[in-house]
């Protein structure tokens, strides 16, 4: 039976010294050029009493004391202050655009280029875990789960699952095997690949929030703060350096609103960071709006739970829907099969020529395989009567 690694859940640290976090933070910070810091002398009395408790110490040492720093007023009101420096990044060299054409940047997914954030939105229980499966084991074995685009190399494939049990994940992974060796279009050893390239931290019973939010003053100033699971995903992605990072789904790694634009906005810049410093695309599942569902459009980008700002921060957006009645009387399937039947969509892709939606089916073994459908069948107009009024 496969087995799932579990991702490590090391012991909380005993609460450090004041004193101590602060040469750590001043440590960290003078080596980050994009920082800039300066502690006035009153803002060691008030952070005296201050000392993190167990509890507090979720994080690194320093990473603790820069917590206070940025949400405690008090702390604030003491005048001890990191801000941006406000660096403008890198300056894009104009003569060499306009010499002669950029090549096309490598992608994970077919228009979800490397270093880039994607999301795929779709109703509970449609099978987004077994879609995120099925791409990431595409990504594994440098074969195609979408049919567009070209072939990747066999690649390293990181999957931060939140929701579902090892046992659950390893039963999924079963069922693609079992379809995977009927396929004589996969690799030889595509088991091996498997084995060698995919990475799956089951996080399902455990602490599994990436990222927390702060937000204050009526929500006038919001703040994200990476958690040590952050850091430990980091720190993996960044040994293994995956082509693609899976995130399943994104409500379970933040405690955030997500009806708010801000606060989503932040924690989709955070999990940008992440996909710049590692190189790698990140796809994060999120749930589809009720409206959408209810009025069939599910294809499009709006059709995300929450704020636009899911959207509107992602670079790429792949929809999944259930098929519905009729598409199934359109389609020739019968009505009590149509449940079986998933529709996917590239609701955005910028970087892409737009692609036709795509129909996949359940197996039987609990994977997901290309559906074979018949073209829809269209209703004749009937013709109008000679000389009849057109309304």
């Amino acid at each position: 039976m496969a087995t799932i690694a579990s991702a490590p859940r090391p012991a909380l640290a005993p609460a450090p010294d004041t004193q101590a976090l602060l040469r750590a933070l001043a440590a960290t910070l003078a080596s980050r050029p994009d920082y800039v810091s300066y502690t006035p002398p009153d803002a060691m009395g008030a952070l005296a009493p201050m000392a993190p408790s167990d509890a507090d110490c979720d994080l690194p040492a320093p990473l603790a004391l820069a917590t206070y720093i940025t949400h405690l007023d008090t702390i604030r009101r003491a005048g001890t202050i990191t801000l941006p420096s406000g660096g403008l990044g890198q300056r894009l060299d104009v003569g060499a655009a306009l010499a002669a054409p950029m090549p096309s940047p490598p992608c994970a997914l077919y228009g979800l280029p490397l270093g880039q954030v994607g999301v795929l939105a779709a109703p509970r229980g449609t099978g987004k875990t077994s879609l995120l499966l099925a791409l990431a084991s595409a990504t594994a074995t440098g074969t195609q789960f979408l049919p567009c685009g070209s072939n990747s190399p066999a690649s390293n494939v990181l999957i931060y699952d939140t929701e579902l049990p090892p046992t659950i994940l390893a039963q999924r992974l079963y069922a693609f095997g079992q379809m995977y060796r009927q396929n004589p279009g996969m690799p030889a050893d595509w088991s091996d690949m498997l084995r060698t390239h995919l990475h799956i931290y089951a996080m399902q019973g455990t602490t599994s929030t990436l990222l927390f939010s702060f937000s204050r003053n009526n929500r006038a100033e919001t703040t994200i703060t990476p958690t040590r699971n952050y850091h430990s995903l980091r720190s993996a992605a960044l040994q293994t350096q995956p082509r693609l990072i899976v995130v399943d789904p994104a409500r379970r790694i933040h405690d955030g609103d997500e009806n708010d634009s801000a606060q989503v906005t932040l924690l989709l810049l955070q999990l940008e960071s992440l996909a710049h410093d590692t190189g790698a695309a990140i796809v994060f599942a999120h749930h589809a709006n009720k409206a959408s569902m209810l009025s069939g459009a599910g294809a499009e980008s709006y059709a995300a739970r929450g704020t636009t700002a899911w959207t509107d921060n992602a670079k790429w957006q792949l929809n999944m829907q259930t098929m519905t009645q009729d598409e199934a009387k359109a389609l020739s399937v019968p009505p009590d099969h149509r449940r079986w039947y998933v529709r996917v969509s590239l609701a955005r892709c910028n970087l892409a020529p737009p692609v036709k939606d795509l129909w996949y089916r359940h197996a039987p073994s609990g994977g997901l395989e290309m559906a074979q459908l018949a073209e829809p069948q269209r209703t004749p107009k009937p013709a109008r009567g000679k000389g009849e009024a057109r309304l």
